[in-house]
């Protein structure tokens, strides 16, 4: 899976939780702050983390080749699992 389709992945997962929790998002850019611009909380961080592991099926975090607390944007998530994907 290439850099475009992890992204794509990741930004329809942030909408579909946009759509159950009623957050109000209209879209979703690359440089999108996860908590100041999507208004997510560390269980919706900890929700997209989790489908992304299991759809990816790879975790960035377990192997230190990225750091959660430093996951602040939307392209932040998307090359830490690019990076994991290719690297694995």
């Amino acid at each position: 899976m290439d850099y475009k389709e992890i992204n794509q992945t990741v930004k329809d997962f942030i909408m579909q939780i946009n759509e159950e929790q009623e957050l109000g998002i209209s879209e979703v850019q690359d440089d999108d702050s996860l908590v100041e611009d999507l208004g997510f909380s560390s269980l919706y961080v900890a929700s997209l983390v989790a489908f992304l592991e299991n759809k990816l099926e790879v975790d960035p975090f377990s192997t230190n080749r990225a750091v959660i607390t430093e996951m602040r944007t939307v392209e932040d998530i998307a090359k830490a699992y690019e990076k994991s994907l290719n690297t694995s």
